[in-house]
């Protein structure tokens, strides 16, 4: 129904300006929302209403969600957001007789996986002599397939960490003279 008033909603029942069908995915608050005014001040009760501010809500839930975890796909944050949700049965004068979950942040936040960092592989000494070179390939896995990058810390003059962007990276030195010594490295691989 595009022309309704329902002034009288209550927390959890559907709206009868609510878009239903099995496609919908979820719920979220979007009736009687108190807010902040353009200019300043707050819209007062009974608030405002519809799907510009049943939105704030999804999306506001998906970005805490990515601060546990910054891999999470689209597809993983939906999946979480309609298995938490509360169960609501749609009913009243334009029910629809079907059941959508409305979002609930805490339980929602409570089963976001926490973001798994990359390891590095096992790498093992070298001696590289001066005016030579050394070069070797790094990598390392990430379990949440997580977009990662790979820096080095302490490096030496002449000495880099070149990322290939694939879970690898190239470490190269070419020492002169005056680099003679030991030198220890850091290899950091970083997904967020």
């Amino acid at each position: 129904t595009t022309d309704c008033d329902d002034f009288s909603t209550f927390p959890d029942e559907v709206c009868c300006y609510t878009n239903r069908a099995p496609i919908l995915d979820i719920l979220a608050p979007g009736a009687a929302i108190v807010t902040s005014a353009m200019g300043g001040g707050k819209v007062p009760l009974p608030g405002t209403w519809g799907t510009s501010f049943a939105t704030p809500h999804a999306v506001g839930l998906a970005l805490l969600m990515c601060e546990i975890n910054p891999c999470l796909s689209p597809d993983s944050i939906e999946q979480i957001m309609k298995s938490t949700g509360i169960p609501i049965y749609d009913t009243g004068s334009s029910g629809s007789g079907l059941t959508f979950p409305r979002i609930d942040a805490v339980a929602a936040l409570q089963v976001v996986p926490l973001n798994s960092a990359p390891a590095l592989d096992p790498l093992t000494p070298d001696t590289v002599r001066e005016n030579s070179s050394l070069s070797f390939r790094v990598h390392f896995t990430d379990v949440d397939i997580c977009r990662a990058s790979i820096t080095g810390l302490n490096l030496p003059n002449q000495a880099s960490v070149l990322d290939s962007g694939n879970a690898a990276g190239v470490f190269s030195f070419n020492p002169d003279t005056s680099q003679a010594g030991d030198y220890n490295i850091v290899l950091v691989a970083s997904d967020g």
